[in-house]
């Protein structure tokens, strides 16, 4: 986010001064990042009704989630549909469809594929009815926000999932925080 010319990586947290060492302020960081950059405005878009955009922000925050939770040079769909199946309660193949059918299509082709639908009124985050996949935005938001939190707290204790997190981190902005440095 580039606020006045300078970038920062989440709220208050500057992108030159994140700090790859310090495993503290770095995992602190992550999550201002992502609490004010997609849970915040999904929450605000669902107060909205607008079922669309919050989906869009959601299936979106699943992919950044599940590039930073899975091995370099897992493909999309293996880890897209790893994280689905592993954290929201979900078979293989409705992982798959929610997978294509709204996160390729929302992310992509601007639909969602095969008459899927969003809608609030269902019970559970991901349903099938008349042989379509239905999501409700708002079941998925605390559903994502749920594994969130879990997932910090894992970034703490984990050194494994931490390691894992950080070279995933460092491969998307070391490069960029050392330019920063060097040009502020």
């Amino acid at each position: 986010m580039n606020i006045n010319d300078h970038i920062y990586f989440a709220p208050n947290v500057l992108l030159k001064d994140l700090d790859l060492v310090d495993k503290i302020s770095l995992i602190s960081a992550f999550e201002k990042r992502v609490n004010k950059y997609f849970l915040d405005a999904i929450k605000l878009l669902n107060e909205q009704d607008n079922a669309y955009a919050s989906a869009i922000i959601e299936f979106s925050m699943i992919d950044a989630l599940a590039k930073y939770t899975t091995k370099k040079n897992t493909g999309v769909k293996e880890r897209i549909t790893k994280i689905l199946q592993d954290n929201f309660a979900i078979n293989e193949s409705l992982a798959e469809r929610a997978y294509d059918e709204f996160r390729n299509g929302l992310l992509h082709e601007n639909h969602i594929k095969n008459s899927g639908q969003l809608c609030y009124g269902t019970s559970n985050a991901f349903e099938i009815q008349k042989e379509r996949l239905i999501i409700n935005p708002r079941k998925l938001e605390t559903k994502l926000g749920r594994f969130f939190k879990s997932y910090i707290e894992n970034l703490q204790t984990d050194k494994e999932l931490y390691s894992l997190f950080l070279s995933h981190i460092k491969e998307d902005f070391e490069e960029e925080i050392a330019f920063f440095n060097k040009t502020n």
